[in-house]
């Protein structure tokens, strides 16, 4: 439905990024009207931390932001989160590198932003499914 690249104005360690990440992930899924998600990651302990709500084997560096993350959940039908490996998220992490180049932030709807239209391709035929 939508893809998004956001300047995030602080200095953040990996995981707190990807936490930051699956955040605002939630906030444009929500913004953009949809009433179930599934968020993916390959921070483990983020998914972790999402699907199981044990803080004392969460990062305490990601604990606000996971609690921040659990409450927006509430507002859908339904929700999953999964860990995903590095190499079937590579789209996320090339719209992460683009942020370093915007100036705040910059959201397609119904569109595929061009810098992973070859990444969703490879995407869509590694599912079985036609890319057109």
């Amino acid at each position: 439905m939508g893809a998004m690249s956001k300047k995030l104005s602080f200095p953040l360690g990996p995981m707190e990024a990807e936490a930051r990440a699956a955040e605002e992930g939630i906030i444009l899924a929500r913004e953009l009207g949809s009433s179930k998600v599934v968020v993916e990651g390959d921070a483990k302990p983020i998914m972790v931390a999402l699907t199981e709500s044990v803080s004392d084997i969460t990062p305490s560096t990601i604990q606000k932001v996971e609690k921040g993350a659990e409450f927006r959940l509430q507002n859908f039908k339904a929700w999953k989160a999964q860990h995903v490996h590095r190499n079937c998220n590579t789209a996320a992490h090339v719209l992460a590198r683009h942020a370093r180049n915007v100036m705040d932030y910059i959201v397609w709807v119904e569109d595929t932003p061009p810098m992973i239209l070859d990444h969703i391709r490879m995407d869509v035929i590694s599912l079985g499914l036609s890319p057109n």
